[in-house]
């Protein structure tokens, strides 16, 4: 911000998302006041304030380059990083005895879990098969390949089934938004068999607790609590964060 000041540059970017973010943030600020625990939903908050900030700092220091190169070195950086990444989740995954038949072990990140490890691969993913499609240099298209074939598999290993159904969702995005729709049947198709495949391996013993819908059904228990609350505070809810429901319903099951 300061060499911006200094070379007479615009400090803001702008950019389409600019009103729809501003009246989300501005909507949350006001419902604070309102909230089952008003410092919690405040620290909150100031978390995405943060996070929107981060996008418009990556966004103007990629708007104010001179040519393309950072861009394309930004996604390089993406892509090795992915790469390791996969390669260290799949490595260990295998050392602490993982395996096909059911998710009792499950790849995660370093220092973190199996959620952070499936939560990256969504975001990665979508970027490094737009590398891998878009590069030039034959043994690059075969680098790129690699990479989403391990960001792939560290994705089902990481047996995260709210993961896969995040990619299942982008796969069906693109075939619309593109107007591809024999994309959309592929993927959909897909998981239809994936979904059989596994209901079928269950009968057999495999994949038990993958198929088990009891994470599913706690989830339909919060819901409804969900709804019943926003029937009941339709208008600034009950609070901003993950973990307003744990202090509103301290004692419930669910």
């Amino acid at each position: 911000i300061g060499a911006a000041s200094l070379e007479g540059r615009q400090i803001f970017a702008f950019t389409p998302l600019d009103r729809p973010l501003l009246l989300f943030i501005g909507w949350i600020l006001l419902t604070v006041p309102f909230a089952t625990d008003p410092a919690y939903s405040f620290a909150e908050w100031r978390k995405l304030v943060t996070k929107v900030l981060s996008f418009y700092w990556a966004f103007r220091v990629l708007e104010m380059q001179p040519d393309r190169t950072i861009r394309s070195r930004v996604l390089t950086a993406v892509q090795i990083g992915s790469g390791l990444l996969s390669v260290y989740a799949i490595a260990e995954f295998t050392l602490r005895g993982g395996s096909l038949m059911d998710r009792d072990v499950r790849a995660g990140a370093p220092y973190s879990d199996y959620n952070w490890l499936s939560t990256y691969m969504v975001m990665a993913i979508p970027v490094l098969l737009l590398l891998s499609l878009t590069m030039r240099i034959w043994w690059q298209r075969i680098v790129s390949a690699g990479v989403v074939g391990l960001a792939f598999l560290a994705e089902i290993l990481s047996y995260t089934r709210a993961g896969w159904l995040g990619l299942v969702a982008e796969g069906l995005a693109f075939g619309w938004l593109t107007g591809r729709r024999r994309i959309a049947a592929w993927v959909l198709g897909g998981c239809v068999l994936v979904a059989a495949a596994l209901l079928a391996a269950s009968q057999l013993g495999y994949q038990r607790s993958t198929v088990d819908p009891g994470t599913f059904n706690a989830r339909l228990v919060v819901w409804k609590l969900q709804l019943g609350e926003s029937l009941a505070h339709p208008l600034v809810g009950v609070g901003y964060g993950g973990n307003t429901f744990m202090m509103r319903f301290p004692d419930h099951p669910g």
